[in-house]
Protein backbone atom coordinates (compact mmCIF):
# COMPACT_ATOMS: atom_id res chain seq x y z
CA UNK A 1 0.00 0.00 0.00
CA UNK A 2 1.27 3.47 -0.83
CA UNK A 3 -0.10 6.71 0.52
CA UNK A 4 1.02 10.20 -0.36
CA UNK A 5 0.47 12.84 2.28
CA UNK A 6 1.65 16.39 1.84
CA UNK A 7 2.20 19.20 4.32
CA UNK A 8 3.71 22.43 3.10
CA UNK A 9 3.99 26.06 4.09
CA UNK A 10 4.93 29.34 2.51
CA UNK A 11 8.51 30.51 3.00
CA UNK A 12 7.27 33.47 5.07
CA UNK A 13 5.52 31.23 7.59
CA UNK A 14 6.70 31.97 11.13
CA UNK A 15 8.83 29.46 13.02
CA UNK A 16 5.99 28.94 15.50
CA UNK A 17 3.53 28.10 12.73
CA UNK A 18 6.10 25.80 11.11
CA UNK A 19 6.53 23.98 14.41
CA UNK A 20 2.75 23.53 14.68
CA UNK A 21 2.58 22.23 11.11
CA UNK A 22 5.46 19.82 11.83
CA UNK A 23 3.62 18.57 14.92
CA UNK A 24 0.48 18.09 12.83
CA UNK A 25 2.51 16.15 10.25
CA UNK A 26 4.01 13.95 12.98
CA UNK A 27 0.52 13.19 14.28
CA UNK A 28 -0.71 12.28 10.81
CA UNK A 29 2.32 10.04 10.25
CA UNK A 30 1.65 8.20 13.51
CA UNK A 31 -1.91 7.53 12.38
CA UNK A 32 -0.71 6.25 9.01
CA UNK A 33 1.94 4.05 10.67
CA UNK A 34 -0.74 2.46 12.85
CA UNK A 35 -2.83 1.65 9.79
CA UNK A 36 0.19 0.41 7.81
CA UNK A 37 1.67 -1.93 10.40
CA UNK A 38 3.36 -0.02 13.21
CA UNK A 39 7.14 -0.04 13.52
CA UNK A 40 7.59 -2.29 10.49
CA UNK A 41 6.04 0.31 8.20
CA UNK A 42 8.21 2.90 6.54
CA UNK A 43 7.90 6.53 5.70
CA UNK A 44 10.00 8.65 3.38
CA UNK A 45 10.00 12.36 4.10
CA UNK A 46 12.53 14.03 1.84
CA UNK A 47 15.13 11.39 2.78
CA UNK A 48 15.63 12.97 6.19
CA UNK A 49 12.86 14.15 8.45
CA UNK A 50 14.48 15.81 11.49
CA UNK A 51 11.43 15.23 13.68
CA UNK A 52 11.30 11.46 13.17
CA UNK A 53 11.66 10.01 16.69
CA UNK A 54 12.57 6.54 15.40
CA UNK A 55 14.82 7.58 12.50
CA UNK A 56 17.22 4.64 12.76
CA UNK A 57 14.41 2.10 12.43
CA UNK A 58 12.77 4.01 9.58
CA UNK A 59 15.99 4.56 7.62
CA UNK A 60 17.79 1.27 8.18
CA UNK A 61 15.37 -1.34 9.54
CA UNK A 62 15.98 -3.87 12.30
CA UNK A 63 19.29 -5.32 11.15
CA UNK A 64 21.26 -2.49 9.62
CA UNK A 65 23.11 0.63 10.68
CA UNK A 66 25.48 -0.95 13.17
CA UNK A 67 27.09 1.74 15.31
CA UNK A 68 24.63 4.43 14.32
CA UNK A 69 24.33 5.59 17.93
CA UNK A 70 27.90 6.87 17.78
CA UNK A 71 26.97 10.00 15.78
CA UNK A 72 27.10 13.57 17.00
CA UNK A 73 23.84 15.17 18.13
CA UNK A 74 23.48 17.07 14.84
CA UNK A 75 23.99 13.76 12.93
CA UNK A 76 26.70 15.28 10.74
CA UNK A 77 29.66 13.12 11.74
CA UNK A 78 30.70 10.22 13.92
CA UNK A 79 31.74 11.19 17.45
CA UNK A 80 34.87 9.07 17.07
CA UNK A 81 35.93 10.22 13.64
CA UNK A 82 39.06 8.72 12.12
CA UNK A 83 39.76 11.98 10.29
CA UNK A 84 41.78 13.43 13.18
CA UNK A 85 43.92 10.30 13.36
CA UNK A 86 44.70 10.63 9.67
CA UNK A 87 45.69 14.29 10.06
CA UNK A 88 47.94 13.43 13.01
CA UNK A 89 49.54 10.57 11.07
CA UNK A 90 50.20 12.83 8.07
CA UNK A 91 51.57 15.55 10.33
CA UNK A 92 53.86 13.06 12.11
CA UNK A 93 55.05 11.72 8.75
CA UNK A 94 55.87 15.27 7.58
CA UNK A 95 57.77 16.06 10.79
CA UNK A 96 59.82 12.86 10.51
CA UNK A 97 60.54 13.59 6.84
CA UNK A 98 61.65 17.14 7.61
CA UNK A 99 63.89 15.96 10.46
CA UNK A 100 65.53 13.39 8.18
CA UNK A 101 66.13 16.01 5.49
CA UNK A 102 67.70 18.41 8.00
CA UNK A 103 70.15 15.77 9.33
Amino acid sequence: MQIIFSQRWHENTSATEQALLALHLRTQIQLLETVAGGTQSSCNLNEGYPNEPDWQQKFFGNQNCVGSDDWSNDLNCPKNSKANRIYIAVFAFLIVSIVQILK
